[in-house]
């Protein structure tokens, strides 16, 4: 596989976790986040590997994980710009690769469907006996 100089992308952390992550600190000794068994896990990637094997998941990655997010959270009516930040990527990437599954864009569209038709009249369709 070719390098390439794509860095993973910093996200920010909500609020409400930034909470439980202080309340951890205080009331635990072990000062890492990540840990098993007492001890700093050394590589995500193995121990996520090793996770999805325990839990007999196959073909599963970070990368469908984050697919899955978008699509949830899209899907669910959050706004494309804020789903793309908390999954760290661009906006413009997210509109492309996801940008079918945002709702947010028809807001006006049932108003659009449902209002009167400009410049020309509407008519009724009556039963004649």
């Amino acid at each position: 596989r070719a390098a390439t100089k794509k860095l993973q992308p910093a996200v920010r952390l909500p609020r409400g976790l930034m909470g439980h992550l202080r309340r951890w600190q205080r009331t635990t000794n072990l000062g890492w986040i990540v840990t098993f068994h007492g001890e700093p896990v050394a590589s995500v990637k193995k121990a996520f590997a090793r996770a999805c094997k325990l839990a007999s998941l196959t073909d599963c990655t970070p990368h469908v994980l984050r697919h899955t997010f978008m699509s949830w959270v899209l899907n669910n009516g959050m706004a494309i710009h804020n789903a793309a930040k908390i999954a760290g990527m661009s906006v413009k990437t997210a509109d492309r690769v996801y940008g079918h599954m945002d709702l947010t864009r028809s807001d006006g569209l049932d108003a659009a469907i449902r209002g009167p038709i400009v410049g020309r009249k509407r008519t009724s369709i009556a039963k004649t006996a």
